[in-house]
């Protein structure tokens, strides 16, 4: 995952003018016996708002706080 956070191409579609996403942009995190995905129609985006959901800034500390929430597979 080398994508910058923050850089999605149309950001007013998924945040408001404060910064904070919008309600009709959900996403969800899947489980599965290989570990998880973040489930949004648009990846970029749906990584970025678990980021925001998670209080982090990077993908790497939003990777690491969900794989110690699932634990060990």
């Amino acid at each position: 995952m080398s994508l910058a956070m923050g850089a999605l191409t149309d950001p007013a579609k998924y945040f408001d003018t404060s910064g904070k996403a919008k309600a009709a942009a959900a996403v969800q995190v899947k489980l599965s016996s290989h570990g998880y995905h973040i489930d949004h129609p648009d990846s970029e985006a749906g990584d970025q708002l678990m980021a925001d959901a998670l209080g982090v800034a990077d993908r790497d500390a939003m990777n690491g706080i969900l794989r110690q929430l699932v634990g060990p597979a």
